[in-house]
């Protein structure tokens, strides 16, 4: 082998190594960092373990990339390293509406929507799997379980009409999202 062949050889190697191992820590850590700077965004001023309701969608709305119009948004960011968090959401007005727990990599890892929403109202427990181990729940109330210590919920209702507004938005803020004593 020539050396010009072995220089060329070597880098070859360690350029397939230092390239494989930067993708590798950008495939890990990636989610992560985007969620830490979402979770900065959003909760700067009113923190986590609280609800944000979203104004109206316009043409100038980017807090959630690509936002519907016909959608509002409420979001609420977690933090379970205190203990887990109850979560009462109010009965639709007949609209669609969902919520969608995230974990600190952006997994989606919980999905409700109003085809499972079956009384007045619905308490969500969220919380690791020992916080809830060691809650004592009605059949009615549901539990769910946390893969990571912080994340958000983020819920969505439909406004079918622009007149639906104002009911829906009085719907959405009856959400209440609170520690558990």
């Amino acid at each position: 082998m020539s050396p010009l062949f072995k220089k060329t050889l070597l880098w070859l190697i360690v350029s397939a190594i230092t390239g494989f191992t930067a993708s590798q820590i950008m495939i890990y850590t990636f989610p992560y960092v985007i969620m830490e700077i979402a979770n900065k965004r959003l909760f700067a001023e009113q923190g986590v373990n609280s609800i944000i309701h979203a104004p109206r969608v316009t043409h100038a709305s980017r807090a959630v990339v690509r936002p519907s119009p016909d959608l509002v948004y409420s979001i609420c960011g977690f933090d379970l390293s205190e203990g887990p968090l109850e979560v009462t959401v109010p009965q639709t007005n007949g609209n669609y509406w969902s919520a969608s727990a995230y974990a600190s990599n952006t997994d989606n890892f919980w999905v409700l929507n109003d085809q499972s929403l079956k009384k007045e109202e619905t308490k969500i427990y969220l919380g690791t799997a020992i916080q809830l181990a060691s809650l004592e729940l009605n059949q009615d109330e549901e539990s769910v379980i946390s893969p990571s210590n912080t994340g958000v919920i983020l819920f969505r209702n439909l406004v079918a009409l622009p007149e639906e507004f104002s009911i829906v938005n009085q719907l959405r803020r009856k959400t209440k999202y609170k520690p558990v004593n």
